[in-house]
């Protein structure tokens, strides 16, 4: 069984909601397997924070993304053995823009696949 080798974007953007300007994270529901690469991409002037609630996912679980010329950028990669039982879970992205969390099926999630067969 082989992991899926090409990276998953994940991209967070500022939207205009009934309640203002938030973050939002697309796709709202990150789907990976283990070994898999997600590739963040955050379009704002002040940065922001990755908070993974589990441990054993990645090698960390608070990740700063970094300033490019454009945005910020975030690569993280899902370890090869992911903890028994851990198939999905809440993940939080901190936007300093707007000193709150990004929304996405609020808060985002990610589903950690099966590898292929």
């Amino acid at each position: 069984m082989q992991p899926k080798t090409e990276p998953v974007p994940v991209k967070v953007t500022e939207i205009r909601t009934e309640d203002g300007l938030v973050y939002q994270v697309q796709p709202p529901e990150v789907h990976v397997q283990p070994g898999q690469t997600i590739n963040f991409r955050y379009v704002g002037e002040a940065g922001a924070t990755l908070f993974i609630p589990i441990s054993g996912v990645f090698p960390q679980r608070v990740y700063d993304f970094t300033r490019e010329t454009t945005g910020f950028s975030l690569s993280v990669t899902v370890g090869k053995k992911v903890p028994a039982g851990v198939s999905s879970f809440a993940f939080g992205l901190y936007s300093r823009d707007k000193d709150d969390f990004a929304i996405g099926n609020s808060p985002p999630r990610m589903i950690i696949d099966p590898p292929d067969k």
